[in-house]
C-alpha cells in the first residue's frame, strides 16, 4: 500500500523497491544476494479542501441608499494554483439593488471575474458590497453567489451564498402648524392642526394617542371623523384636532406629547392652564344637634378641594355675636361647651386623631391635591365647670383656601361675611341645643288641720327637659344655705313628684305637690328641690324657699267661716263679701233714720216726756167703723211702759240691730 500525504504536491514519484535474503545479508549485491523493482506513482490535484470560502455572515439587512459589505476569506491548499473568481444571480430584476466588488486585496478591479494565482497555504480576501435604491421597497430580499475555482480544474473550488434583506424605514414627518403653547380654559376647546407625510419606505397606519395620558388628568384629544387612517410611501395629510379642558386639569404648565404611532416622531404641545382656587365643605348630615350633661354631639363634614392645584387649606371655627355669626374666628366658640376636631373616614363613624385647633381658632389640614376629599368630624361637649344656658346657640365652621378668599383674589366662594349675600358654599352654621332642667318654687299655700299643717307648692320647670321622680323635701329649723350644704340632719319630710313636663313656648311646665308637716315642731321650715344633685338643674339656687307656719287669729264675727290661712283667693272673696254686706246696713239705718225724723218733729221730746211722768196718754177717740176689742185685752196695748228699758224695739227691726252689733 501507497499512501500520500496532504501536503503532497501533484507530479509523477517514482519508487524503488529492494529485496534480500534475511539468512545472508553479507553477500554483496554483485554476488546476487537482493533485488531491485522501480514503481512509478502519479499524484493528482486533491479536490476536498483544496479551496475554502469563508464568511463571518452570509446575510445582512440594509436601508433604502444603503450597502451591506461582505467580506470574503479564500483559503488555499495542496500547492499553488491559479483560481477564477465569479459570481451568480448577482443582478437584481426588480430594480431594488446592485453590487459593487473591492478586489484590490488581490490586485484586481472591481468587477467579476477575476483569475488570480494563490500560494499554497495561502488567505486572500476581497468584498462583495450590497447597496439598495433610494426607492427600494422593504421587505425585498436579494440572494446571490461567489464562486471560486482552479483555473485548471473549475471543478475543484469552493462556493457561498449571500442573502441581503431592504429594512422597512418608518419616517413620518411630522409639523404642527398651529402654536404648540396655549392657554386653555375650563369648558372651551381649541383646535390644533398637525401635517403629516410619509418619508419611509412603507405603509405607516395612522393611531394618534398620547405618550403618558393616564398621568394627564383633565385634558381631553378629539380627532376629526375625517383623520387619515394610512399613509403610504411619499404621500402627505393634514390631521385636525382639538383639545378640551374639564375642571381636573392641573393649574399650570401641562405638556402634550403625542405621536401618531409606535415609529413616528413626538409632538409637544404645552397647555397652560390658570389657577383656579375651589375648596368646599359639605355637611353629612343635619346641622342642629342637642345633648344632655353626658351626652355629645358629632357632625361629618366633607372637604373637598375642586380646584385644579394642591391646597393648603384650613378650618376656622366662629362665634355667634349681636350681629350674627362673628367674621375673626375663635378657638371655642360655644360658651359651655368644648369643640374639638377630629380626622374621620366614610368607612366607619369612629373619631380618629384629634386635629389641633390654635388660639384663633384655626384648624391647618395640611396639603390636600386637587380632586382629593378627606373626612373631618367636629365633636361638641358640655364643659363640665360651667354648665351653657338652654337656649340654641350657633356657631359657624369654615374652610379656607391657603390662597384667601374672594377678595384676595382666591377661592372665588369665599366671602367674609355670614349674612345675606356673603353666607357662601365654604361656610356651615351649626346649631346647639343644650338640655336641662330648670326646677324652682312657685306659689306656696299652707292649710292647718289643728296641729298638722298641709305645705301645698307649685313647683315649675322652665327647662327643655322632662323631669321625673324629682324629690322633694322640707326640713325645720334649718337656713336654705345650710341645708344645701349639710343637708337635713334631723325632721325631714320627703315627697316625690313622679314627673314634670318640659316648658312649651311661653307655658312652662307645673306640678303641685302636698307636704304634711307637724305644726308643733317648729314654724321655720325650708323646702329644697332633689337635695341629693340627681337631676341636671340649670340653677339650684331656686331650689330652695323658707316658709314660716302662720299661728290662728280672731276674725270677729266672721272668724268662724273662714281660716286665715286658706288660700288668697278665698280671702279675698271674703273681705269683698263683708264690705258689701256692712254697705247694706248702713244704707238701711240712714232711710231708717229719714223716716223716723219724718214721723215725729221732736223724738227726744217725747221720749223726755214719756220717761218723765207716770201718767199714760189718753186713748184716741173709737172708731165706730173699727171691730170690737176681744175681751181680755187690754184696750191700749201699744202704751210704752216706763219701766221697760227695750220699749222701742217695736220701732225697730233687725237691721237696727245689726247695726248696733256691728
Amino acid at each position: 500500500m501507497i499512501s500520500v500525504p496532504l501536503n503532497a504536491i501533484a507530479q509523477d514519484v517514482e519508487l524503488k523497491v529492494n529485496a534480500w535474503i534475511e539468512q545472508d545479508s553479507s553477500p554483496t549485491m554483485e554476488e546476487g544476494t537482493s533485488v531491485w523493482r522501480v514503481f512509478t506513482v502519479d499524484v493528482g490535484i486533491k479536490s476536498s479542501g483544496n479551496i475554502v470560502l469563508e464568511l463571518f455572515d452570509t446575510s445582512g439587512n440594509i436601508e433604502p441608499g444603503e450597502c451591506h459589505s461582505f467580506e470574503i476569506s479564500i483559503r488555499k491548499y495542496h500547492g499553488d494554483g491559479e483560481v477564477i473568481i465569479s459570481d451568480f444571480n448577482s443582478a437584481d430584476r426588480g430594480g431594488n439593488f446592485y453590487v459593487e466588488y473591492d478586489m484590490s486585496n488581490l490586485g484586481g478591479e472591481s468587477s467579476l471575474p477575476f483569475v488570480v494565482l494563490l500560494p499554497r497555504d495561502s488567505i486572500s480576501t476581497f468584498s462583495v458590497n450590497v447597496c439598495a435604491n433610494e426607492w427600494a421597497e422593504a421587505g425585498k430580499t436579494h440572494i446571490m453567489g461567489i464562486d471560486v475555482s482552479l483555473v485548471e480544474d473549475q471543478s475543484i473550488g469552493d462556493d457561498i451564498e449571500l442573502s441581503t434583506t431592504i429594512s422597512a424605514i418608518h419616517d413620518l414627518k411630522v409639523t404642527l402648524l398651529s402654536e404648540n403653547e396655549f392657554e386653555a380654559k375650563t369648558g372651551e376647546r381649541y383646535e390644533f392642526r398637525i401635517a403629516i407625510q410619509n418619508q419611509g419606505n412603507i405603509l405607516e397606519i395612522i393611531e394618534p394617542r398620547i405618550n403618558g395620558f393616564g398621568d394627564i388628568l383633565g385634558i381631553g384629544i378629539l380627532f376629526a371623523e375625517d383623520s387619515p387612517e394610512t399613509l403610504n410611501p411619499g404621500e402627505s395629510a393634514d390631521l385636525v384636532g382639538y383639545v378640551e379642558v374639564n375642571d381636573y386639569a392641573i393649574a399650570g404648565l401641562n405638556i402634550i406629547k403625542l405621536s401618531l404611532n409606535d415609529e413616528s416622531p413626538e409632538i409637544e404641545m404645552r397647555i397652560i392652564i390658570p389657577l383656579r382656587i375651589n375648596m368646599e365643605i359639605e355637611l353629612l348630615g343635619g346641622n342642629y344637634g342637642d345633648l344632655e350633661l353626658d351626652g355629645d354631639i358629632t357632625w361629618t363634614f366633607l372637604i373637598s378641594n375642586k380646584g385644579n392645584d394642591a391646597d393648603r387649606a384650613f378650618i376656622t371655627l366662629h362665634e355667634e355675636g349681636d350681629d350674627g355669626i362673628e367674621v375673626l374666628g375663635n378657638s371655642q366658640p360655644l360658651p359651655g361647651f368644648i369643640i374639638s376636631l377630629h380626622e374621620g373616614s366614610l368607612v366607619d363613624d369612629e373619631l380618629g386623631a384629634t386635629i389641633g385647633i390654635d388660639s384663633t381658632g384655626k384648624i391647618m389640614l395640611g396639603p390636600i391635591d386637587a380632586g382629593d376629599e378627606i373626612i373631618v368630624r367636629v365633636h361638641v361637649v358640655v364643659d363640665d365647670v360651667e354648665l351653657p344656658s338652654i337656649n340654641t346657640q350657633k356657631f359657624g365652621i369654615k374652610i379656607n383656601s391657603e390662597h384667601g378668599g374672594k377678595s384676595e383674589g382666591g377661592d372665588q366662594d369665599s366671602t367674609t361675611g355670614w349674612t345675606g349675600p356673603d353666607y357662601d358654599e365654604n361656610e356651615q352654621i351649626l346649631l346647639v341645643e343644650f338640655k336641662a332642667l330648670d326646677l324652682q318654687f312657685g306659689e306656696i299655700t299652707q292649710t292647718k288641720f289643728g296641729d298638722q299643717v298641709d305645705i301645698t307648692a307649685e313647683l315649675i320647670n322652665e327647662g327643655n327637659l322632662d323631669g321625673d321622680n324629682i324629690v322633694i323635701i322640707a326640713c325645720p329649723n334649718v337656713s336654705p344655705t345650710m341645708l344645701a350644704f349639710g343637708g337635713c340632719s334631723n325632721g325631714e319630710v320627703k315627697s316625690t313628684v313622679p314627673s314634670i313636663t318640659e316648658m312649651n313656648g311661653e307655658e312652662r311646665g307645673s306640678r303641685r305637690i302636698t307636704i304634711r308637716i307637724d305644726g308643733t315642731e317648729s314654724v321655720d321650715w325650708t323646702l329644697q328641690i332633689d337635695p341629693e344633685n340627681r337631676l341636671v338643674d340649670l340653677d339650684r339656687q331656686n331650689n330652695l324657699v323658707s316658709i314660716t307656719i302662720e299661728a290662728e287669729e280672731n276674725s270677729g264675727i266672721f272668724g268662724g267661716f273662714f281660716n286665715s290661712s286658706n288660700a288668697n283667693l278665698t280671702n279675698i272673696i271674703i273681705a269683698v263679701l263683708s264690705t258689701l254686706i256692712v254697705s247694706l246696713i248702713l244704707i238701711v239705718l240712714l232711710l231708717r233714720g229719714r223716716r223716723r225724723i219724718s214721723n215725729r218733729k221732736d223724738r227726744w221730746i217725747n221720749e223726755s216726756r214719756a220717761w218723765a211722768t207716770s201718767d199714760f196718754p189718753s186713748a184716741p177717740p173709737s172708731n165706730p167703723n173699727s171691730v170690737p176689742i176681744p175681751p181680755g185685752l187690754p184696750i191700749n196695748s201699744p202704751v210704752h211702759n216706763h219701766n221697760d228699758p227695750y220699749s222701742d224695739l217695736d220701732e225697730m227691726n233687725i237691721g237696727d240691730l245689726l247695726g248696733d252689733l256691728l
